[in-house]
C-alpha cells in the first residue's frame, strides 16, 4: 500500500474516461481533477468520480493538489499538452502515440528532463502474458 496518495488530472474525456475510471479505482492514487472542453462530457466524468471539473488547462495546472497528468487528447496534441504539464511540474503520462511529430516528441522529452518530472507513455499490455511470451521469443533470436 501507497504511503500517501498520489493526485491525478486526467484532459481529454473521450478516452479519457477511461483513464479517469482506473485512476479512480486505483490504490494509492486520486482522481482530483479532470479537464475537457465539452461540458457534457467534463460534467459526466467529474460528477461521477467526484473529481474537480476544468475546462482550461493552464487553469487546472495550477491546481497544488495535482501531482500526475493523464493526457487522452486526439493524437497530435500530446507534446503540447505534456510540455505545458512539464513545465507546470506536473509528471505525465501520455496516450499512445506521445505525439506524432518526432520533433515534437524529443521536445517534450527535453522539457520532462529540463523539469525533472517523470514522462511515461501509455502502453497497458505490456505485462499482459501473451506479449511477455512474444518479447521472450523475440529476445531468444527464434522469432524475428
Amino acid at each position: 500500500m501507497a504511503e500517501r496518495e498520489i493526485g491525478f488530472a486526467v484532459v481529454g474525456l473521450g478516452m479519457g474516461a477511461g483513464h479517469a475510471r482506473d485512476i479512480y479505482d486505483l490504490p494509492g492514487a486520486r482522481l482530483v481533477a479532470v479537464c475537457d472542453i465539452d461540458e457534457e462530457r467534463l460534467n459526466a466524468v467529474g460528477d461521477r468520480f467526484g473529481a474537480k471539473k476544468y475546462t482550461d488547462f493552464d487553469t487546472m495546472l495550477r491546481d497544488p493538489e495535482i501531482e500526475v497528468v493523464s493526457i487522452a487528447l486526439p493524437s497530435g496534441m500530446h507534446a503540447e499538452f505534456g510540455i505545458r504539464a512539464v513545465e507546470a511540474g506536473k509528471h505525465v503520462v501520455v496516450e499512445k502515440p506521445i505525439d506524432i511529430n518526432l520533433q515534437a516528441i524529443d521536445r517534450l522529452i527535453e522539457a520532462a528532463d529540463k523539469a525533472g518530472v517523470k514522462l511515461a507513455g501509455v502502453f497497458q499490455s505490456r505485462y499482459h502474458p501473451l506479449y511477455q511470451r512474444l518479447k521472450e521469443l523475440l529476445d531468444s533470436g527464434r522469432m524475428g
